[in-house]
């Protein structure tokens, strides 16, 4: 059910049981098989088993984050989903991620269980 700022409402589709929503204060997003979607842009991304659907905002900007753990691949989105450069990234887990004003810090886990650091800016 979707209610608008008059009391209108609208009754929708349901969303499929494996659908996944998250907001923030601008924006929601949602995912939906192999479908992301903010409230303007829908975006296929490669099928998978996506986990940890997050947002983490920092330098005045709001990023997606999923982890697929049948292909093993981390993704990290703009708000507008766009992917960001040098992203999909293998790792066993999803990544933690510290952002701050001029970048992207972020901690993996490899192949071979060796934790890797890295800086995207």
């Amino acid at each position: 059910m979707k209610i608008d700022m008059k009391g209108n409402t609208k009754l929708q589709e349901p969303m499929p049981i494996n659908s996944k929503v998250i907001s923030d204060k601008e924006t929601m997003f949602t995912l939906q098989k192999n479908i992301l979607s903010n409230s303007k842009i829908n975006i296929e991304i490669p099928f998978g088993k996506y986990e940890d659907f997050k947002i983490f905002s920092g330098n005045d900007k709001i990023y997606v984050n999923i982890f697929d753990s049948q292909n093993n691949k981390i993704y990290l989105f703009d708000k507008e989903l766009n992917l960001i450069k040098g992203f999909p990234i293998s790792s066993k887990d999803n990544a933690h991620f510290m952002i701050d004003k001029s970048s992207i810090e972020f901690t993996t886990l490899t192949e071979n269980k060796n934790i890797r650091y890295q800086i995207v800016k």
